[in-house]
């Protein structure tokens, strides 16, 4: 592997994550499509705090998520690196 897609590994991660949650808001209230993201907004503005902490949550999880996966990768294509 080049030290390209090394370097590249958690960047993307990471930004797979972030825009996961925050992207799905601006998508979804530009296009006007109902989903993860809409139903957060919908949440805010009728202040139905149960419903935000858990969609805050599973934004959460996917974030954490995708790190480990990076994690992960990077353990696999860099072979300096040791998980024991």
């Amino acid at each position: 592997m080049g030290i390209g897609v090394q370097e590249l590994t958690p960047e993307l991660a990471g930004r797979i994550g972030y825009e996961e949650s925050g992207g799905a808001i601006i998508t979804e209230t530009l296009f006007k499509v109902n989903g993860i993201g809409q139903l957060l907004l919908t949440a805010l503005f009728a202040n139905d705090l149960p419903m935000v902490m858990t969609l805050t949550f599973i934004f959460a999880i996917l974030i954490v998520v995708f790190n480990l996966i990076a994690d992960v990768l990077y353990g696999v294509l860099d072979p300096r690196i040791r998980y024991d």
